[in-house]
């Protein structure tokens, strides 16, 4: 090397994709009723219920956690002393997790039909239960990409590449979706679509003469 080196400084960036394996949806009740107590106790009892069901389809208890909760009061029409409260509504979600995608469309319709007319299912979301590997994918095609953007570089300079100085890591991105995910058209459809873990590495390499 001479006294002052000459380097380059590339970006590579790399993607890797797979189909997901695991889906997260939110499952809950509401309920409406004319005092607090009641809607409670309905929504409480249809939460019972779609919770046995899902137990009996085989979802484990540690997949299943309560994202929210809460109870509102529902209003009439706007009149000269305001808006009068009619009832409450209670409402009780929990984010689930399935593992056997080919399964989710029957345990969706019968967590549909143990909450009946009370039953809410909204986002579904996929995601990859082991990425490791698909991470490691990432960064090599990342390395790769550098290495090619840091050689065109080096012969539009009129030099050679040489011996990496340095590399750095850019902070990993979240696995991303490349398919929207359809669950509630009917019949029943779920389409898990596929996903793509990425990668971006900061590379200082040298110019050799």
């Amino acid at each position: 090397m001479t006294d002052v080196d000459r380097t380059v400084t590339v970006v590579g960036h790399g993607a890797a994709q797979t189909v997901p394996d695991v889906m997260h949806v939110d499952l809950g009740v509401e309920c409406h009723a004319y005092s607090v107590g009641v809607s409670l106790q309905d929504a409480g009892a249809a939460v019972a219920d779609l919770i046995a069901t899902l137990t009996d389809a085989g979802v484990p208890s540690r997949d299943i956690q309560t994202s929210h909760l809460s109870v509102q009061p529902r209003y009439g029409d706007h009149g000269p002393n305001g808006a009068p409260i009619i009832g409450y509504t209670s409402s009780h979600t929990m984010t689930v997790v399935l593992r056997d995608l080919e399964r989710v469309p029957t345990v969706l319709a019968a967590a549909a039909r143990a909450g009946g007319d009370a039953a809410r299912i909204q986002n579904v979301s996929f995601a990859i239960s082991d990425d490791t590997g698909l991470a490691a994918a990432a960064r090599d095609a990342a390395f790769a990409d550098a290495v090619s953007r840091a050689e065109q570089y080096a012969m539009l300079a009129g030099a050679r590449l040489g011996a990496v100085q340095s590399v750095t890591e850019e902070p990993a991105s979240d696995v991303r979706p490349l398919y929207a995910a359809r669950a509630m058209a009917a019949p029943m459809q779920i389409q898990a679509g596929s996903s793509s873990v990425t990668a971006s590495v900061t590379v200082v390499f040298y110019l050799d003469d």
